[in-house]
């Protein structure tokens, strides 16, 4: 692939953000990769989306022609292809941002992270699941104590449905877990 695109460093790039010039930052890295951290001002466009018409409609007809179009990824790669398949697709006005969201971070210039911090602590799924089995049957033995044997019972039977997700993954609790909102990327 023969590149013609040239590229620019990041400070260059956030100073012509910060001069309100007409550009368009566009990352094309997956959704997941973007929420996870991004060049703050950049706009999502995956590779697998990307094309000049694709461009145009999201960010309007002068985008890679009059107005200056940098393209960024976590290293270069994939921008580097976009860049050239926009570029045979017609579009001059094209940058690759050099050292691409990792140059950027470590420049310590400004970001945005999309994916909030959940309650689960980030425990695994299976994690999740022996939390709730140990609190629930922490629960049954402390009511057993106090309430009467019905709770004891209780504790008995949390007790073999573990015994037996153990060995029937059919009755595993991490996989109710790991559909849960909070584990949701």
């Amino acid at each position: 692939m023969q590149n013609n695109v040239s590229t620019v460093n990041p400070e260059f790039v956030h100073e012509k953000m910060q001069a309100g010039l007409p550009m368009h930052l566009v990352d094309v890295r997956s959704i997941k990769e973007f929420s996870s951290e991004h060049a703050k001002g950049a706009k999502s466009l995956a590779m697998s989306e990307i094309s000049a018409t694709t461009l145009k409609s999201k960010f309007g007809s002068a985008a890679g022609t009059e107005e200056p179009l940098y393209l960024i990824c976590t290293a270069g790669f994939r921008a580097q292809q976009a860049a050239q398949k926009l570029h045979d697709q017609g579009l001059n006005n094209l940058f690759i941002v050099n050292g691409g969201t990792d140059a950027w971070v470590k420049l310590d210039l400004p970001t945005t992270k999309l994916i909030k911090k959940s309650w689960s602590l980030n425990l695994s799924p299976q994690a999740q699941a022996q939390v709730f089995m140990g609190m629930l049957i922490l629960l049954f033995a402390i009511k057993g104590v106090l309430l009467g044997p019905v709770f004891t019972v209780l504790v008995g039977f949390v007790g073999f449905i573990m015994l037996i997700s153990a060995f029937d993954q059919r009755f595993c609790l991490a996989k109710v877990f790991s559909d849960m909102p909070w584990n949701k990327a």
